[in-house]
């Protein structure tokens, strides 16, 4: 539930902001699969090259992540690249992704990147206890504010002060609607 402690709920928002922003683009990453049976070490770099235009449109950023996880893979599993499942989600480690998206500090607005952080902010521990219709409504309030206030995207995680302001304009739309028990 929301509580009155705002220093407490600003150190939890502050770690949210930063997982809702790994998480997005760990999602995104497994979202892409290798349709073809063979893989090579360009098809590997092709691939994730694509996942990376899910979330940025920098293409400087997107080559530079591109490379990290294909390097990642290379020391993972050397160049047996013929041997592994990609359509096998568990075939991309999260560690490698997290550890490649600092490259991507800028993130687009895709209908993909809105759809995840809307999924990431209803589904906050701190709405616990509200109705979904609730949670979602919260969800696109700090979207809207998110994009109102960095209409070309974000470039990494968004300034805690910024994200204090829309989590407190937006506790409105918790407060106008009755809780569920």
């Amino acid at each position: 539930m929301l509580e009155p402690d705002y220093k407490q709920q600003k150190k939890l928002f502050i770690t949210i902001g930063i997982l809702v922003f790994l998480s997005l683009i760990i999602g995104i990453l497994k979202l892409t699969v290798f349709k073809s049976n063979k893989t090579t070490e360009e098809s590997l770099y092709a691939t994730y090259y694509e996942a990376g235009k899910k979330i940025s449109q920098d293409e400087k950023q997107r080559e530079i992540f591109a490379r990290c996880l294909v390097e990642k893979f290379k020391a993972r599993y050397g160049d047996r690249f013929e041997d592994i499942d990609f359509n096998d989600p568990k075939n991309i480690n999260d560690s490698d992704v997290e550890a490649c998206s600092e490259h991507l500090s800028k993130m687009s607005w895709t209908k993909l990147t809105e759809e995840k952080i809307l999924k990431k902010f209803s589904s906050m521990e701190e709405l616990n206890g509200f109705t979904e219709t609730l949670k979602m409504d919260y969800a696109k309030c700090l979207l809207s504010k998110l994009k109102s206030a960095y209409p070309n995207g974000l470039n990494g995680p968004v300034p805690q002060k910024d994200m204090d302001e829309f989590y407190m304009n937006c506790l409105g739309t918790l407060k106008v609607k009755s809780k569920t028990k």
